[in-house]
């Protein structure tokens, strides 16, 4: 069993992401502090990302927009799960 540090809930939850490198996934949960997530785009452990993730809501665009370090790299068959901490973050309504 994993040792735990995580300092913030997390939801489980379903939503797209796309990196700005054209890469996209879909999250499987999420925090303020950081998130895991589905991609078919390979990363190395410590490279930074950008990403965004629309958290729309009652049809209204909203973007978590943000940029992270990979923590970890977890092979999917086909795909990897990307653990990935926040390093900033900011919320976006688009018009």
């Amino acid at each position: 069993m994993r040792n735990e540090h995580r300092t913030e809930t997390r939801e489980q939850i379903a939503v797209p992401v796309r990196l700005t490198d054209g890469a996209t996934g879909t999250t499987r949960n999420l925090s303020a502090s950081g998130l895991f997530f589905e991609t078919g785009g390979a990363r190395q452990v410590g490279s930074l990302v950008e990403l965004s993730i629309d958290l729309g809501i009652d049809g209204r665009p909203l973007f978590l927009r943000g940029r992270g370090q990979v923590l970890r790299v977890e092979p999917l068959g086909g795909s990897s799960g990307l653990a990935v901490k926040l390093l900033e973050s900011r919320l976006e309504e688009v018009a």
